[in-house]
């Protein structure tokens, strides 16, 4: 048998409680996954889609939160 020549997985570093509130925030106003991934002073938003329509969905949640500023 050949061995996999997976990559070693770095340990999943838990984000820290202002990070999970935000998180879970988010999850609550879009109704999807959502995470934040800090890296120095910025990072990362990833907001979690399963189709089409829910990509259209959350676009107007964004577009038209953006409008109301």
């Amino acid at each position: 048998r050949v061995a996999s020549a997976r990559a070693p997985q770095k340990p999943a570093r838990r984000a820290d409680a202002n990070t999970r509130a935000a998180e879970e925030r988010l999850r609550a106003a879009l109704g999807t996954r959502v995470h934040i991934r800090r890296r120095g002073r910025g990072g990362a938003l990833a907001i979690a889609f399963t189709n089409e329509a829910e990509l259209q969905r959350l676009f107007e949640l964004l577009v038209r939160s953006a409008k109301g500023r």
